[in-house]
């Protein structure tokens, strides 16, 4: 059993074995910082003598290190002291006389004997004379008299100093959550060199799981509904209500809205518009969680049990996905894809959210020339369903938003055909074409005839985090794992641009009759299809509904007029179209019903009508309890196997999840083993410590210690950290790993490691910031309605610094995170404060003046760079900049373009552009001191002409300060030209 000795500033405990003796020290400021170190005779000699001053106290030392103080007075203490001090003695002297027996000598054996004995003797002189007692009446005494032979220390210390991690206050809530993806690590990790692990009991456990996948897994049907609209450049909110678009009041599981030329189409339209896309999303999820009467009488449609279920399962609530939740709990947007005027945006009911997940995107132009964003598509693939921890690989639901090229005759046709097949080709969208078409772009007739954006937009990201599609867990064949085909279903929606090749006038009057039959046999779509050249594999519902194109805006009558002199007039055409197609196991219990394809006459806004189609998708989705309950039971039955022949281990937690980390600044959280094994379980003679190593493998998640040796009944901490980024487009900042366990005699713990932001005003956009009026932390008060408002957090920060100017407030701010960096050039701020500052502002709090002014006073104005170095960082990364890259060509218009930009942004960008001009403009007024300026330039000039030099340098220094922070760079457009440009428009902006 371990003893401890308790100092006044360690602990120091000895762990005696039969083999090795071990011990532990730990510095009480950091407990938990420590690695067992094995017992050595020559570093490890245990010192005691009384204090020089205070009499009654014992100084400790261990080899050369102070590890505190023992009160003499104090009997339990001493009483504690005396019975570590005799194990610690003669755990040496055993280790003291093996070393003597194995040592070569040149006497006999009994000349061995007699050696060891006298350096057992030997060994005593560091130790008290006499053993300490209850009772004791004399201050003991431990003196090294044999120092001189005494080798270098090995210092046992409480931490790594390499790691810093002991210098930081930051504490970390750890609780447990629910492993993610842990089976795609596993597949890519690798037995350790350093530790023999011969057997990997991963993929056996997985077997056993994956066979008894019936008893967790729930047969569901989801309801989706899936809209495509070409909106001719309107925004979707002219529409009105949005009921009959979502088909309410019936409720659904999933939505996906896909929509074509949102914006006004035309050659300033160069990227996609952001705030196009938030205003859609903003619109419809108005709509979706609208709570009316008719909700009520829709709730417990919105998921279908399978019968069998709901007969076995109907007393229960444990079913992961529950009837009615839609209806009760609101609707979220769960991922996004944009390509210009093409977007497509998936919402979810709240229960079906945490059953999807692996959000991938894509897109690509098929446009002017071949390549540009005006024409091609948009691609979202999310996973429903997936646990691959046990095994369950999900479904792929694959949404594809496509806008071809325009045209009528055989060009027009050969055009989509090509577009399809790079669709095809770049996005690995199968079916899409049937033969290979012919390698040349073909290009329209009339390219501007249907201009609609010109030049694809910036790399995008998905508003959940991104994972590609993971491999089979063993890299063996096993008839009882899952294999390695996943199911996928295909949903291919969007403004198709297939004409039909009728007279105008004939297909009216066959509409007159509702004689679909007869104009659809002249579409060309369905002509291609029949033709197998085409879409191969996909479905589409019978069409029962008339043509939605071309209309004149605002009404139902069919346009008629010519598009040219010479051009006949557009037939009304099906351009709009919803296919599917299905990929799936036999066995797998997915299979996707079409219910409903129709067109919505009653929206006018656009020269298309939008169109809709309703799926029930029969899928099987985990039970999470159900789940618990049979992993348990593997892992109960695994581990008592492995117990009775293997030493065991205690993680905790077994899932390590750090939820209160803030971006941009150190967060740790740790994990704790124990070795648990019993006594009788470990062979006479034999080592009872356990070797260990750590394989993490992450590029932004550290750990300490990541090996060591765990006597028995001994505890480790390893300490896991990291530095979240902020993170656009996205709430919450994270990084998560699976951190592998490898242990000395073949057993591999995997615990998975996560850390979570905490929601920060960094990376949120004007928008978003000007309807958290409680703060970025306070979810609660975010207001659903776009406001005009100044974001509280460019307020507090201007008006501090407006009020307290001083001429180097800038001077060495960066957006680096490193206060010794930006010291380093000239920065002089505290990063207390700075963290302080950017606690107001994530918490939607006032500065407290008070403890600015007591650090301005304490360090001369280091609460102002403070808070200018917030300010910086808060403009650095605001999502979509003050003015957004959309509107970057009116920048380039230079002192004019100042003028033009006030009527084009948003408007709460227009008052923040204002306010920070204003700002600016008012540090030219108070100017910087002539000695900050000749500390960097060496001139002595008149007062006069010093006082124009200037006025000229501050504005210079502030218009390059600011020009990044203000205006949003296209990529690969930032040359001298454009660079001049931009400070023209900035002292525009500035009236100077």
């Amino acid at each position: 059993m371990p003893t401890t000795l308790e100092t006044s500033s360690h602990f120091l405990e000895f762990f005696p074995g039969s083999a090795t003796s071990y011990y532990t020290l730990a510095d009480k400021a950091h407990p938990t910082y420590y690695t067992p170190r094995p017992l050595t005779e020559t570093d490890c000699h245990l010192t005691i003598a009384p204090d020089d001053k205070e009499k009654h106290l014992l100084d400790i030392r261990l080899g050369e290190t102070d590890i505190g103080q023992i009160d003499s007075n104090d009997d339990e203490s001493i009483n504690a002291l005396a019975i570590f001090t005799a194990q610690w003695r003669e755990a040496l002297s055993a280790i003291a006389e093996n070393n003597a027996s194995t040592s070569p000598t040149n006497g006999s054996s009994g000349a061995d004997t007699n050696a060891a004995g006298g350096i057992a003797n030997n060994i005593s002189s560091f130790y008290p004379i006499s053993v300490v007692t209850t009772g004791i009446t004399s201050i003991p005494r431990f003196f090294n008299n044999n120092s001189a032979n005494a080798q270098g220390p090995v210092y046992p210390l409480s931490q790594d100093p390499s790691t810093g991690f002991a210098n930081t206050d930051s504490t970390s809530s750890i609780r447990s959550s629910r492993p993610t993806s842990i089976a795609h690590t596993f597949s890519n990790l690798t037995i350790g060199s350093t530790l023999e692990s011969p057997i990997n009991t991963v993929e056996n456990t997985m077997d056993q799981i994956y066979a008894q996948r019936d008893q967790f897994l729930v047969d569901k049907t989801l309801r989706l509904r899936l809209v495509t609209w070409n909106l001719h450049g309107e925004p979707i909110t002219k529409a009105g209500n949005l009921d009959a678009l979502l088909g309410r009041p019936e409720l659904y599981d999933l939505y996906i809205v896909a929509i074509q030329e949102s914006d006004e189409i035309g050659p300033k339209n160069l990227y996609a518009n952001t705030v196009t896309l938030q205003n859609t999303k903003d619109a419809i999820l108005s709509a979706l969680n609208t709570n009316d009467s008719a909700d009520s009488e829709q709730e417990g449609e919105s998921i279908k049990e399978n019968e069998s279920v709901k007969e076995e399962d109907s007393a229960k609530e444990s079913d992961s996905v529950k009837e009615g939740d839609s209806a009760g709990n609101g609707y979220r947007a769960i991922a996004h894809n944009q390509l210009l005027g093409m977007m497509i945006v998936l919402f979810a009911a709240d229960p079906i959210a945490a059953e999807l997940g692996g959000v991938e995107i894509a897109t690509t132009g098929t446009g002017l020339f071949g390549v540009w964003g005006n024409k091609g598509a948009t691609s979202l693939k999310i996973t429903l369903g997936a646990d691959e921890s046990v095994g369950v690989r999900g479904t792929d639901l694959v949404f594809l938003n496509c806008h071809l090229a325009a045209g009528e005759g055989k060009p027009g046709i050969d055009r989509r055909k090509w577009e399809l097949s790079e669709i095809e080709r770049k996005l690995k969208i199968p079916g899409l074409v049937g033969t290979n078409p012919k390698p040349e772009v073909i290009f329209e007739d009339n390219i501007t005839d249907d201009y609609s954006d010109d030049l694809p937009s910036p790399p995008q990201t998905a508003t959940i985090e991104s994972s590609t599609t993971n491999n089979s867990i063993s890299s063996r064949n096993s008839t009882n794992s899952p294999g390695v085909f996943h199911d996928r279903i295909y949903f291919l929606l969007g403004d198709l641009n297939y004409r039909v090749a009728l007279d105008p006038d004939m297909v009216i009057q066959f509409l007159a009759s509702k004689d679909y039959e007869t104009v659809l046999s002249h579409d060309t779509l369905f002509q291609q299809i029949r033709e197998r050249k085409v879409l191969t594999g996909f479905k589409e519902h019978e069409i029962n509904f008339m043509p939605t194109y071309k209309y004149k805006v605002g009404t139902d009558e069919y346009d008629d007029n010519k598009p040219g002199n010479n051009d006949k007039a557009r037939a009304p055409s099906f351009t709009d179209r919803i296919f599917f197609r299905s990929i799936t196991a036999p066995d797998s219990g997915a299979a996707l019903t079409i219910k409903e394809y129709n067109s919505l006459m009653e929206y006018r806004i656009s020269d298309h009508k939008p169109v809709y189609a309703t799926f029930e998708l029969e899928c099987r989705l985990v039970d999470a309890a159900k789940r618990k309950t049979v992993v348990d039971s593997v892992l109960k039955q695994s581990d008592s196997l492995e117990n009775s022949s293997k030493r065991t281990i205690k993680v905790t937690p077994t899932e390590l999840l750090v939820d209160d980390a803030i971006v941009l600044r150190a967060a740790e959280g740790a994990v704790m083993i124990e070795q648990t094994t019993a006594a009788g379980a470990i062979p006479n003679g034999e080592d009872d410590a356990l070797e260990w190593a750590l394989d993490l493998q992450s590029d932004t998640i550290t750990a300490t210690p990541t090996h060591g040796v765990l006597p028995r009944g001994a505890k480790q901490y390893i300490h896991f950290r990291t530095i979240l980024p902020v993170q656009k487009h996205i709430t919450q900042s994270m990084a998560e790993a699976v951190a592998i366990l490898r242990l000395g005699n073949g057993q591999d713990i995997f615990v998975p490691v996560e850390f979570r932001a905490l929601p920060t005003c960094l990376g949120a956009s004007l928008d978003l910031l000007s309807r958290m009026s409680g703060g970025a932390r306070n979810t609660s008060a975010l207001m659903d309605a776009s406001s005009t408002n100044m974001p509280r957090e460019i307020w507090n920060c201007v008006d501090y610094l407006w009020t307290h100017t001083v001429p180097d407030m800038f001077e060495g701010v960066g957006v680096d995170i490193d206060s010794a960096a930006m010291a380093s050039q000239g920065w002089k701020g505290e990063q207390s404060i700075c963290e302080q500052v950017q606690d107001w502002l994530d918490l939607g709090q006032d500065f407290d003046r008070d403890v600015l002014d007591s650090a301005n006073s304490i360090r001369t104005n280091s609460g102002i760079y403070s808070v200018a170095h917030q300010f910086l960082l808060l403009l650095w990364h605001l999502d979509g900049g003050v003015i957004p890259v959309e509107y970057y060509s009116i920048v380039l218009h230079g002192r004019e373009g100042s003028m033009m930009i006030l009527e084009r942004i948003p408007r709460v960008n227009v008052n923040v552009l204002l306010y920070i001009m204003s700002f600016l403009g008012h540090l030219v007024s108070e100017g910087l001191d002539r000695n900050y300026l000749r500390k960097y330039f060496y001139i002595y000039l008149t007062d006069r002409l010093f006082f124009y030099f200037l006025l000229l340098l501050t504005v210079w220094f502030l218009v390059n300060l600011f020009d990044p922070l203000i205006i949003s760079l296209p990529p690969g457009r930032d040359n001298h030209k454009a660079k001049q440009t931009r400070r023209e428009f900035l002292l525009g902006m500035m009236n100077l």
